[in-house]
């Protein structure tokens, strides 16, 4: 931004810099970038591990039951992303002051 508003450049470098930030020069170019990373990859047999959501093992896998004469209560570890809706939906199942 100094150097733009102080007009340090020429005016050919501040095109060239535009040219740059709007991509014109470098759009031609993305379909050999692209082409020579998948010949990268497929040359030197670099593989991308898969993720699957649902592979979660036993061991890493946690099961707790709350219960009590009315209801019980299920917590599984690998379900619960810890944003606190159980808390502030249901304050009076779900006490944060009282263990368990």
């Amino acid at each position: 931004m100094l150097f733009r508003k102080t007009e340090l450049y020429s005016k050919d470098i501040k095109s060239f810099l535009v040219s740059i930030h709007t991509w014109e020069i470098i759009a031609p170019f993305i379909g050999a970038f692209l082409g020579l990373g998948l010949l990268f990859l497929s040359t030197t047999g670099f593989q991308m591990k898969k993720r699957r959501k649902n592979s979660i093992s036993s061991e890493k896998e946690h099961i707790k039951e709350y219960s009590n004469d009315k209801k019980t209560v299920t917590w599984q570890s690998h379900k619960c992303i810890h944003a606190q809706e159980c808390i502030n939906r249901l304050p009076l199942v779900f006490d944060k002051d009282k263990e368990p």
